[in-house]
């Protein structure tokens, strides 16, 4: 093990397990938003996307969490994230009115996304 990896955060760890486990721990939106774009493993980076969704239901944090779904689903490098945040915003949008254009995010998403998989299931969500 190299010196910098001792000191690295959990989430960034091989150990898929660990990775996972250290999500319930951060409680920084602004990590949150950093473990979905760039955890080693796609399940942690989806459980990032699943806690920022969760604290949308506070009313404190619901502008600030929805800009961090809204950046997910426009720029994460991993289309999954992106599909998996357009429909955390879908989800929460189906409650409450908002300027923010989903379906938009969906046809970006399938427009852009060159995996089979995400662009049919953008599609779907049109």
């Amino acid at each position: 093990m190299r010196l910098f990896e001792f000191f690295q955060p959990a989430w960034q760890s091989e150990d898929k397990d660990k990775s996972l486990k250290s999500i319930e721990k951060i409680t920084d939106l602004r990590v949150l938003s950093k473990v979905a774009q760039k955890a080693p493993h796609r399940e942690t980076r989806f459980e990032a996307v699943f806690k920022i969704r969760q604290e949308m239901v506070w009313v404190d944090s619901k502008k600030y969490t929805e800009g961090l779904l809204v950046d997910l689903a426009k720029n994460a490098e991993d289309p999954h994230v992106r599909l998996r945040a357009a429909r955390a915003l879908k989800v929460y949008h189906a409650d409450v009115t908002s300027s923010i254009n989903v379906k938009k995010l969906f046809s970006d998403i399938a427009e852009n996304a060159t995996d089979p998989e995400v662009r049919a299931a953008a599609m779907k969500e049109l």
